[in-house]
């Protein structure tokens, strides 16, 4: 990883970067300008890991320029899969700031790739004193979650199927049934 300063033609480039993030383009150009001199551009080569799987969650990115792999182990093996890529102008790392919680995933560099990394200082930042970056996020969020739930055919659930056994309801762990809001109604 190669720190990049950033100052006129590369300022620009991190600006205009900026505009096109669903994550920022709300934001005024003063607010973006601000934010470029408080951040860090990080340059990858090929195969650079950019963020380690079950690390403490310090900073998110944004994609500059280049492509990079969204990696995770499989908890029953050690095999890792690649679970999708990232292309210029979409943010990584933000969830694990959100929930205070290790990174879910390894991101690795597929080429050369520009990032503007926010530390978690400058992710408070935005939130307390940058109204819109609240709404965005929230926004950006909502749209991701919109864009799994349309890739994921669940089947409706239908009141006349009645109230799940004891049993069924006993296969999953209750702490898992409160943390991800899923409730067990069939085998």
């Amino acid at each position: 990883m190669k720190i990049i300063n950033i100052e006129g033609d590369v300022l620009n480039q991190v600006i205009n970067a900026m505009k096109e993030s669903d994550l920022l383009s709300d934001l005024s150009e003063n607010s973006l300008t601000q934010i470029a001199g408080r951040a860090e551009l990080n340059r990858f080569d090929p195969e650079e890991v950019i963020i380690t799987e079950s690390e403490p969650s310090d900073s998110f990115y944004l994609m500059i320029s280049g492509e990079v792999s969204i990696l995770c182990k499989q908890e029953l093996s050690d095999e890792t899969i690649e679970l999708g890529r990232v292309k210029p102008f979409r943010v990584i790392g933000e969830m694990g700031l959100l929930l205070e919680e290790p990174r879910s995933a390894t991101v690795r560099a597929v080429e050369d790739s520009l990032l503007l990394k926010f530390d978690s200082s400058l992710f408070d930042y935005m939130f307390e004193n940058i109204p819109a970056f609240g709404s965005a996020i929230s926004k950006n969020l909502a749209r991701r979650v919109q864009q799994l739930s349309a890739r994921i055919p669940l089947p409706r659930y239908e009141k006349e199927a009645g109230t799940p056994t004891r049993d069924v309801v006993l296969m999953l762990p209750i702490n898992f049934i409160i943390r991800h809001r899923v409730l067990p109604l069939s085998v």
